[in-house]
């Protein structure tokens, strides 16, 4: 099994967090953490930049770059058997990323977090468009937030509806929907599941959504996408171990099959690392 949407970032959430694996956040706890649950690996994502904004949630320097920070880590690699998959988050109106980019990919990184509210961005400008050309070439995965958020900032961009039309202009983008479209109270999941029906390389994640959703929607949702078009994930660190055994739960009582359920709970995304 493969838990995905997992954050990293200096310091962790804290020391009042702390528990038997450490503190929650840091590559270490959750090597403890993923492990203790019988996960075998997990995609961790490199921590936001910082945008001159003291209200931001990105928990790194602006001038370092997340991903070098992120595999100093002896618990993250890119190899297949690494226990924790590094992940780069990049902004694509940056015209940083372009080259931040080439070099992930070239270090090895197969997966993308971009995330529409935090970093301020428009994923269907012109300034995106050659990012997303890129990415699609690569063969990259990317993980795409979508629905609303806590954050006092606008949330248009991270719309279910937004994901779709990214979807239906860069076709060969390997596009997951975090959230589903639903986050933080957003009705998208209709909208997302359309979107991964249209669009043959979208796909529908699970994160901090499945239990709240209800087992009577995803199980539509696996009626109509099947189980190959499905991801979980989960947004460690926020998130307890009875949560995630919860979660898991709920999906294998959803799918028709051990297979099935091997697909939703790590083999997809292995297959979009490694294609």
């Amino acid at each position: 099994m493969i838990m995905s949407h997992c954050h990293l970032y200096p310091g962790g959430r804290g020391e009042e967090f702390r528990d038997e694996f450490g503190i929650p956040g840091t590559p270490a706890h959750l090597v403890g953490f993923m492990k203790s649950l019988g996960f075998a690996q997990a995609v961790g994502l490199a921590p936001h930049e910082s945008p001159p904004d003291p209200k931001e949630l990105a928990r790194i320097d602006t001038g370092e770059d997340g991903l070098e920070w992120l595999m100093k880590h002896p618990e993250v690699g890119v190899r297949p058997e690494a226990p924790i998959l590094a992940g780069a988050t990049l902004k694509p109106q940056d015209p940083r990323s372009l080259a931040r980019l080439r070099t992930a990919y070239d270090r090895g990184v197969r997966v993308l977090k971009f995330h529409a509210i935090v970093q301020r961005c428009d994923p269907l400008d012109t300034a995106s468009s050659r990012f997303w050309d890129l990415a699609a070439e690569l063969g990259m995965a990317v993980i795409a937030h979508t629905g609303g958020g806590f954050w006092d900032w606008p949330a248009d961009n991270a719309r279910a509806e937004v994901a779709f039309e990214l979807g239906k202009r860069h076709p060969k983008l390997k596009l997951i929907m975090a959230h589903a479209g639903c986050f933080w109270g957003v009705d998208g999941f209709e909208t997302a599941i359309r979107a991964c029906e249209t669009c043959p390389h979208l796909y529908l994640e699970t994160t901090a959504v499945l239990i709240e959703m209800g087992a009577e929607k995803w199980s539509k949702a696996l009626a109509r996408l099947g189980p190959s078009r499905i991801i979980y994930g989960n947004d460690y660190p926020f998130v307890t171990r009875d949560s995630v055994n919860e979660e898991v739960a709920i999906l294998r009582s959803l799918a028709r099959d051990q297979a099935a359920a091997d697909l939703v709970l790590g083999g997809n995304m292995q297959r979009l690392i490694a294609e």
